[in-house]
């Protein structure tokens, strides 16, 4: 009964990760189509796309192992532990990695909009480009928080 909300965790991730396999074979290969045909070399311009946005998929669906990780290390109530506090740092530096790709990403989103006339798609990419950067900062506070609760459990079992 206590593992209700973990499994809803997991559940959720999963379906994050499903909805991003999802993105990746269908949305993904005819983006790059419609970007590397505006350019001379389309080829080359599509295949960039498609490892950057594959490489982005790669390093997300670790963050989400990693996620998974804390879940379990919760279930066997070894929370307060540095292995949380290792995934923790995984899942930081793989969110600051994820923001160096998106914006190498940034320039084909400029592509899309300037075909389409759409000025807004920009201004949301780099929106949306901020939100990683966002959940490292968060990360690295819960990291810093889970440290000092790891020193603090430790100092009250020496005094016990």
């Amino acid at each position: 009964m206590k593992n209700i909300s973990t499994n809803f965790l997991r559940v959720a991730i999963s379906a994050i990760g499903l909805f991003l396999l999802v993105l990746c074979i269908f949305v993904a290969p005819k983006m790059a189509s419609i970007i590397g045909e505006t350019f001379y070399r389309a080829n080359l311009i599509k295949a960039l796309i498609l490892i950057d946005v594959y490489l982005m998929a790669i390093v997300f669906y670790f963050m989400l192992y990693q996620f998974f990780r804390i879940l379990k290390y919760i279930d066997r109530e070894t929370a307060f532990s540095n292995l949380s506090v290792s995934a923790l740092k995984v899942i930081r530096i793989c969110s600051v990695i994820i923001t160096i790709l998106f914006t190498l990403f940034l320039p084909a989103v400029y592509v899309i909009a300037n075909e389409d006339d759409a000025p807004g798609l920009l201004l949301m990419a780099i929106g949306f480009n901020g939100l990683p950067i966002m959940f490292a900062t968060i990360i690295a506070i819960l990291e810093k928080l889970l440290l000092k609760a790891i020193e603090i459990k430790s100092e009250n079992d020496l005094t016990v």
